[in-house]
């Protein structure tokens, strides 16, 4: 009895290769998707060059551009998705959510991705009181940015100054400070550490922006102006 051309095709080294490939893709997204987690960067647009270690300037395709999330509250902010590798991040690459699109959306990546953040962090997350009613978030695997979108964080930093009409800020990725918005000796002190930590060239790498942000009570985010 002759093989129908669908048996001979399935049969074939090319096809048992492609399947190969795809269980392959499959199990690498299964293992990326465990350790993607959110981080805040400069910027709106896409990363389309990079700058390697000898100083050169180099142009990404557009299939190893991160993806990106906007921060709604600051449009020069945005969220990608790092794949924690232990020493560094990695990006999760659009040619990679091109496997995926088609059953997970980039917001379904975002609470991933926060799921595993708190993860990490949950045991460890503290808040340091700089004065009584200002303080800032500790221990947050150097991403404490990528915190000031969940509401978990704000009903702890609420109840630690005793107020949630809040100003914080996020000078880097590892710095969020907030302080009572009745407080304006407060405040002004913030800025003032603020603008010292974003203009420190130590932090260039890590740098998100200098502004001051309003959290009003009803949860509604702004750009605070002094």
């Amino acid at each position: 009895m002759s093989q129908s051309p669908e048996d001979t095709f399935e049969d074939s080294p090319a096809f048992k290769q492609m399947m190969e490939d795809a269980r392959r893709e499959q199990q690498l997204f299964k293992d990326r998707i465990e350790r993607i987690v959110p981080i805040v960067k400069q910027g709106k647009g896409p990363v389309d060059k990079i700058v390697t270690s000898d100083g050169k300037e180099h142009q990404v395709p557009e299939s190893a551009m991160p993806v990106l999330f906007p921060v709604p509250f600051d449009e020069d902010l945005s969220i990608v998705f790092g794949i924690d590798e232990g020493t560094h991040y990695e990006w999760f690459q659009k040619k990679h959510m091109d496997v995926i699109k088609d059953n997970v959306s980039v917001y379904d990546l975002l609470n991933k991705a926060y799921e595993n953040l708190f993860r990490s962090i949950s045991q460890k997350l503290s808040i340091h009181m700089i004065t009584k009613n200002m303080g800032m978030l500790t221990d947050g695997d150097r991403l404490e940015s990528s915190l000031v979108l969940t509401g978990e964080i704000w009903t702890s930093i609420a109840q630690a100054v005793n107020a949630s009409d809040l100003i914080f800020a996020i000078p880097t990725q590892d710095v969020f400070v907030f302080v009572r918005a009745d407080m304006p000796d407060d405040v002004a002190l913030m800025q003032k550490k603020v603008q010292e930590i974003f203009s420190n060239p130590d932090y260039a790498k890590k740098k998100l922006s200098d502004k001051l942000y309003w959290r009003k009570s009803s949860g509604e985010i702004t750009v605070y102006n002094l």
